[in-house]
C-alpha cells in the first residue's frame, strides 16, 4: 500500500478500510485478507499491538495457506510488541512450519520470510527483552499493494 509506505498512515487506515467493505459486500476473500493483513501491518507500525493482534487473528481465520504464514508473522509481532515471548514464538515457529510445508522460503510479497523468522526464533530464547528492537522490526515493504 503506497500510503502505507510513505507514512500516510490516516490514508492507509480509510484505503484498507474501504478495501475491507467492498470486498465483503463482493464476497472476495482475498481481498479481505489483504485488506484485514494491512490493517494490521499499519497497527504494528503505528504502535497499536493490541489492535493489530486483533486484525492478524482475524485474517487467519480467513487466509489461504500460503497467506496463513503471513498472519502468523503478523500475530508474532504483535505479540513480541506486547512482551508475550512463547506466543511470539510459537506463532513464528507456525510461520515457519506453513513455509516449510509448502517449499517456501518466503510468502510472494516478502512479508513472511523464513531466513528473517529463524534469526528471530534464535534470537528471542537467548536475549528477550521486552524493550528490545528486533531485527527487521517497523520495516515498510512495497510488496503486498491492494
Amino acid at each position: 500500500m503506497t500510503h502505507h509506505a510513505q507514512s500516510r498512515y490516516n490514508e492507509a487506515e480509510n484505503t484498507y478500510r474501504r478495501v475491507l467493505d467492498l470486498s465483503r459486500a463482493v464476497g472476495n476473500r482475498s481481498f479481505q485478507f489483504e485488506a484485514i493483513s494491512g490493517l494490521g501491518r499499519l497497527h504494528q507500525t503505528t504502535g497499536r499491538p493490541t489492535d493489530a493482534l486483533a486484525c492478524h487473528a482475524q485474517a487467519l481465520e480467513i487466509g489461504q495457506v500460503a497467506a496463513q504464514a503471513r498472519a502468523h508473522d503478523g500475530l508474532a509481532r504483535a505479540h513480541r510488541a506486547q512482551g508475550d515471548a512463547a506466543q511470539a514464538r510459537m506463532h513464528w515457529q507456525q510461520a515457519l512450519g506453513t513455509l516449510s510445508v509448502l517449499g517456501l522460503e518466503h510468502t510472494e510479497d516478502g512479508w513472511a520470510n523464513a531466513a528473517d523468522i529463524r534469526g528471530l526464533l534464535s534470537w528471542l530464547p537467548a536475549s528477550w527483552r521486552e524493550d528490545a528492537a528486533l531485527p527487521g522490526e517497523g520495516r515498510i515493504s512495497a510488496g503486498g499493494a491492494i
